[in-house]
Order: C-alpha cells, then structure tokens, then sequence
C-alpha cells in the first residue's frame, strides 16, 4: 500500500526513476486529499501518469465535507485518472458538496451506514447531539492483505454503504464505473 501523504508528483517520478519497482501497489491513500500535487514534475503531465503507473485495485481519499470550497477536494481529475474506466475503486472518507449538492441532508443515512468502519463518538455526545457536521462517506476506510496476497477491504463493494451510494445525485467514485 502506498500512502500518497504530501508528497507531489515530482517526487513520485524521482521515486519511479530509482527503484520502478516501488510504486506498484494494491492499494493507495490518494496524495493532497485529491487535490493539486502537481509540483515538481518533470516527465509526468497528468494524475493519469502516476496512477498507470500504482495500478490500485483501491484508491482511498481522505477529504473533510466542510474544507473550503476554494480547496475543491477531491478534484474531479484526480478520481478520473484513479478510477482508470472502473479498475480500480474509490473511497473517500467524507461526503462533499462535489459528490452531492447538499451533503448534509443525506447526513442522518450516511452515518448509520458508516458506523460499520467509523465510531460514532466522533459525530455524537452522550446524549445524542450533532457534534460535527461532517458527512461520512466510507468513514474509516479498513485495508489488509492476507498471506495470500488478496486485498481486502471495508467498506465492501456489497455493503450496505455502497448501496446507499444509489441515493447520492452523481458521486465521483461511481462515475467512471
């Protein structure tokens, strides 16, 4: 698994000319919450360069659904360049205003899906009161490899969270799908 952090493109090409071998992987946490990591490239002029290059079955993006808007994260090209025509699945952790135009009223649904993977004591006090207003998506996303080699991962394609994702206007991950 590969944790994209803040790291920019230029430095996954510098890491791709050491060792190639290095940056295939079956999983990656996307870099810049999907947003611009465009710094420093040289040879690769799109997110579809290093992405070819990772060849995920899974992509997770950590993103918050009240970063500002002047951030845009994800953006739109990065989940594109992940999803490659559907070979590899997306996961955000946080539903945004660029996935639904109002995240907050699907709120309520979208957490009783995502305490399979993410505690509710992050989003409640003990007395049941909204303690953030952020909107889980996938949640916590679980990733492991078991010795033979298979990925695995909650959120499952046939959770009950990718089902509620029918209920989303036009999310990113399933667009390329």
């Amino acid at each position: 698994m590969l944790i994209g952090g803040d790291a920019p493109m230029g430095s996954w090409e510098i890491l791709q000319a050491r060792d190639p071998e290095l940056i295939p992987a079956a999983a990656i946490r996307v870099p810049h919450h999907g947003g611009d990591a465009t710094e420093w490239a040289k040879e690769w002029t799109s997110y579809g360069d290093l992405y070819d290059r990772v060849n995920a079955e899974l992509a997770v993006i950590s993103v918050g659904t009240n970063n500002p808007s002047s951030y845009g994260h994800p953006h739109e090209d990065h989940v594109e360049a992940i999803s490659r025509g559907g070979k590899c699945r997306v996961l955000c952790t946080q539903l945004t205003p660029r996935c639904h135009e109002a995240p907050l009223e699907l709120r309520n649904a979208m957490m009783e899906q995502a305490t399979m993977v993410e505690p509710p004591y992050r989003h409640w006090d003990e007395d049941g009161r909204l303690v953030h207003d952020e909107v889980p998506c996938a949640g916590t996303v679980v990733v492991w490899i078991d010795a033979a080699g298979t990925l695995h991962h909650e959120p499952s394609p046939d959770s009950e969270h990718s089902k509620l994702l029918l209920r989303i206007d036009d999310p990113m991950c399933t667009r390329a799908l």
